[in-house]
């Protein structure tokens, strides 16, 4: 951990430790120098049942407003208006059901395992990045790895909360067809050396994470995002201590 001394760097994004009331930099307790296996932002089965919830109580609204459209309909007097007017929500809840069958369809293919030499990434350090898929691997016709770095910044419009994202930098850190190397693999990446490290005020952040997608053909693709913890450059916090 950083000494005493090295603290007056972390001005911005510190985060108190309330036991000792010192500062530490944002991510402390995730900080090893030990490899460290990633865990994605959002599982398989998570998004799935995330979307099946949501769509049931979308569209099983939606659907007493349709059931009325279609009642005026038979009866001979539609309701033009109110037709018009279900159009759109008509259309996000055929939406939602394409997400529903798409996301169901992806817990069937291969399950990547992605292990970081360590648990966070300096600024302009080189990290070695190890890959393993298991599952039907067969099916993979290629396989991309990349790190990405993202701003995202939240704010209010009205009553509701919005947030907008923008990619800063993109680096292909795997792009393979070879079916052993889709397989599994081990490599190495480095990270920007002028860049932002990762960042978290609430309403403004700075994310870095690595996106594998894996292309099978005729099936919906391996997609997922893997956070990681990138910090100042090499030198303003000793890993080992």
């Amino acid at each position: 951990m950083p000494s005493q001394e090295s603290n007056d760097e972390y001005d911005v994004d510190d985060e108190l430790d309330e036991e000792s009331g010192d500062w530490r930099p944002l991510g402390w307790d995730r900080i090893t120098s030990e490899p460290i296996t990633l865990k994605a932002t959002i599982g398989r089965w998570t998004m799935f049942f995330t979307l099946l919830v949501f769509g049931a109580c979308w569209n099983g609204v939606i659907g007493l407003g349709v059931w009325s459209v279609a009642h005026d309909f038979l009866r001979g007097s539609p309701n033009w208006a109110l037709s018009l007017l279900l159009l759109p929500f008509v259309a996000i809840g055929l939406a939602l059901l394409w997400g529903i069958v798409y996301t169901f369809l992806q817990t069937f293919n291969p399950v990547p395992t992605m292990t970081l030499s360590s648990g966070a990434a300096p600024l302009g350090a080189d990290v070695d990045l190890t890959w393993v898929f298991t599952g039907a691997t067969s099916r993979l016709n290629r396989v991309l790895i990349e790190l990405e770095g993202r701003e995202e910044a939240t704010y209010r419009r009205g009553t509701s909360t919005s947030t907008d994202k923008s990619v800063f930098a993109r680096i292909t850190v795997v792009d393979t067809t070879d079916s052993v190397e889709m397989e599994s693999g081990t490599t190495t990446f480095r990270v920007p050396t002028h860049s932002m490290h990762s960042f978290d005020s609430g309403r403004n952040k700075i994310v870095w994470h690595l996106h594998i997608k894996g292309e099978v053909a005729f099936w919906p693709d391996v997609s997922e995002e893997y956070p990681i913890i990138v910090l100042p450059h090499v030198g303003a916090l000793d890993l080992q201590q």
